[in-house]
């Protein structure tokens, strides 16, 4: 290779590497925005508590009309050993929006093809999420009164949330649906669907467990979490039948950037 050869391709790989660069920046803002938007979208909810503790004691009622297990007692089993306790506490605090954010990192620079529609699930599913937080003021079972549930959070550490509803960065009047258990279930989608390891079944059990300590801390009720589920259920359906987020190799893409 001669000296001008080798120049010009030092010069297109560090053109490569700046498009990418920019790319992912912009990427970086535009999930920031949205997420921005959903959390201060969320404290517009903040305001009507009498409805959320309302909508609390009907969600309640509706569970036990369906026959799902008590929130409160699955709370007893939990407290016969304090390890459960922690656990679940700091599996709540540590491991939503890491794993989230994780999971999309390994999406943008491992399957960029699949990005587009990875990108589309997460903001039509929060936008779904915000405009139920508006219909469906719901105080979360630990703030209900008269059902023996504990705020095992408070109790034990580390608290996601202040003591008093209203301040700090998260809505406590906002518990349906549960995005811990959506995305969670879309984390595991993703790892199923694009990953290529014989154990990426194993990520199955990261929405059956997010599921299990929203419900153990008196986070979410059961239906929070179906709810959240179904919205994500319905957003990837919906995704799979746009050709612009076709996620299949050798289908059109919608990705900016370098192949997988």
């Amino acid at each position: 290779m001669t000296r001008s050869e080798a120049e010009g391709a030092a010069l297109g790989n560090e053109r490569r590497i700046s498009r990418v660069v920019l790319a992912t920046v912009l990427q970086i803002a535009v999930m920031a925005v949205v997420l921005l938007v959903y959390e201060y979208g969320r404290h517009l909810v903040d305001g009507r508590s009498a409805q959320a503790f309302s909508n609390a004691r009907w969600v309640w009622d509706a569970e036990r009309a369906l026959r799902l297990p008590d929130e409160a007692s699955l709370q007893n089993w939990a407290l016969g050993w304090d390890g459960w306790v922690r656990a679940a506490n700091q599996y709540y605090v540590r491991v939503h929006f890491p794993a989230t954010t994780v999971f999309m990192v390994w999406v943008w620079f491992r399957h960029r093809r699949a990005w587009p529609r990875v990108r589309a699930a997460v903001v039509l599913s929060a936008a779904a999420a915000l405009a139920l937080h508006f219909a469906f003021p719901l105080a979360p079972p630990r703030m209900l009164p008269g059902h023996g549930l504990v705020d095992l959070m408070r109790a034990y550490g580390p608290s996601a949330y202040p003591a008093e509803p209203g301040s700090g960065l998260a809505n406590q009047f906002a518990a349906m649906p549960s995005l811990h258990v959506g995305w969670a279930l879309l984390v595991a989608w993703g790892v199923v669907r694009y990953g290529r390891s014989r154990w990426r079944y194993l990520v199955v059990a990261h929405p059956v467990v997010t599921l299990l300590v929203v419900v153990l801390t008196a986070n979410h009720y059961w239906l929070d979490g179906i709810v959240g589920s179904a919205i994500v259920v319905a957003v990837v359906w919906a995704t799979s039948a746009v050709p612009w987020l076709d996620d299949r190799e050798g289908g059109p893409s919608g990705a900016v950037g370098a192949p997988r």
